[in-house]
Parts: structure tokens; C-alpha cells; sequence
């Protein structure tokens, strides 16, 4: 019998996705959003209409509110200059 080695363990054990999106940091513009998008859509694509629906109408306004974030924070520059 060898004692247990945690390291080589660890090093074959892949992370599940739910997982590697916990790791993931919160997106701050509308390109990172659009990324997660995808990586979230790629996920449910086996769950129930109802629930892609949810999800398809979060991420849209998730979008639109970073991007009209984005448009203010613009026109705020604009002035300063």
C-alpha cells in the first residue's frame, strides 16, 4: 500500500463546469458578458424550454444594462474632456 499523494490526485481530477464558473469573476463590459452568454447557453442546452427562456431573457438584460452603463460612462468622459 503507498500513502495517499493529494497532489497527483488532484492533478488527474477535472473540475465539472458548474464549477470552473464559480471560479469565474463577475463580467464588468458587454464583451465578457457576451462570453458568458455563450458559455451559459452551451450548458443548458439539455434543460427544459422554460428555464433557457429565463436564462435567454436575463442575459439579454444583463447586456443591455452593461452596455447602456458603458454609453453613460462614455458621454461622463466626454464632458471631463
Amino acid at each position: 500500500m503507498f500513502p495517499l499523494n493529494s497532489e497527483r490526485v488532484l492533478q488527474t481530477v477535472q473540475a465539472p463546469p458548474a464549477e470552473a464558473l464559480r471560479k469565474k469573476r463577475v463580467p464588468t463590459t458587454a464583451v465578457s458578458v457576451e462570453a458568458l452568454r455563450a458559455e451559459v447557453e452551451k450548458l443548458v442546452a439539455t434543460t427544459d424550454d422554460n428555464f433557457k427562456l429565463c436564462l435567454q431573457k436575463f442575459a439579454s438584460a444583463a447586456a443591455k444594462a452593461l452596455a447602456t452603463r458603458e454609453i453613460v460612462l462614455e458621454e461622463n468622459r466626454s464632458f471631463l474632456v
